[in-house]
Parts: C-alpha cells; structure tokens; sequence
C-alpha cells in the first residue's frame, strides 16, 4: 500500500511460491520483482482500453521482458532462448519503437498454438487482479499520475547517485529508456 496515492496500490502473492522460487533460484525473485514494477511504470493495468485481456497480457509480458533482457544487469540477467530470440528479431525488424500496442498488433496474426507459446515463454506474473475495463476509467488518470511521479523521483535519485558512482551512469540510461517506453504507450 502507498499511503501517499489516492488509489490502493497492491501486490498479491503466493508466500508457497516465493519460497520455492527463492529456495531454487533466488536471483530470478529480482527479475520477478521488476517485471511487475515495469508493468506499472509503462501503465500496462491501465491502458489495454478494448482489447482482448489474454493477448493483451501477452503483450505486455514480452515488452517488459525484452526491456528487462535489453538492460543486460547482472542481478537480472537469463540465458535468452530461441524462442525469445526469434520473437524480438521479428519485433525490432520493424524499426519502430517496441511498445505492448505495437506488439498486441504483432500478435493478431499468430496462430493459437504460438500464442500459448508465446504466453508459456514469457509468462512471469498474473493479471488477473489487474483493473476490469470499467474501473479503469476511474483508476487510471490517478495511478498514472501516481506512477509517473514515483518515476521522476526515481529518475531525480539516478541521477543524485550517479554522481556518487560509477554505476550510476547504466542506472540513469535504463531510466531515460524507461521513461521513453512510457512516452511511447502513451502515443498508442
């Protein structure tokens, strides 16, 4: 809960699950973790307007893995398979920037069987708690604002630690890309 948003923010797990995932890959909770947060940086719960829910969240799932693939961190770092590999060399041959809208598109013309494939590669959390259609209108401009200013505070931070390391220099590139996704779903 985030006692300074006007809407209750929260985040539903299995405690069974968290402790057999920590238990056998500890490094992967942190991937976990940002993807969920990725979700709600580049306001994925709130802008899938119409379209249909399960190819939506497929969408969303693989434009926040290939974002979390593209950092090339350390402490969220996974061997990137073949399907995955072919998914973002068909998605970057457009040349456009890659967004959960465009790929949504993408995935309007794969047959059912890629798309369970597709679901099963990239699949790290469940949106099934994530807003209905009609409470989105009343969520949505204030979570967005909520999260868009928790991104300039974190952005402000970047850069203040930036100075302080040499670290900061990939922590305040990532950002600015994340803020540029953002910008990007939001022209969709």
């Amino acid at each position: 809960y985030f006692p300074n948003f006007y809407t209750k923010m929260c985040l539903y797990f299995s405690k069974e699950q968290l402790i057999r995932v920590f238990k056998k890959n500890a490094a992967y909770l942190n991937r976990l973790y940002l993807h969920t947060i990725l979700h709600c940086m580049f306001s994925h719960l709130w802008i899938g307007g119409k379209r249909e829910r399960f190819l939506w969240g497929i969408a969303c799932d693989i434009a926040v893995e290939y974002t979390i693939d593209h950092i090339d961190q350390k402490c969220t770092k996974r061997i990137i398979g073949w399907i995955r590999q072919r998914t973002y060399e068909a998605l970057e041959n457009n040349g456009t920037g890659i967004s959960a809208a465009y790929i949504y598109r993408f995935l309007l013309e794969k047959e059912p069987e890629e798309l369970q494939e597709l679901h099963q590669e990239f699949f790290a959390d469940d949106h099934v708690f994530w807003p209905k259609e009609e409470q989105k209108n009343i969520q949505a401009e204030s979570a967005r604002k909520n999260w868009d200013k928790i991104a300039r505070q974190t952005q402000m931070e970047q850069q203040r630690r930036g100075r302080e390391s040499d670290e900061g220099e990939e922590l305040i590139a990532f950002q600015m890309k994340a803020r540029k996704a953002r910008r990007t779903y939001r022209d969709f």
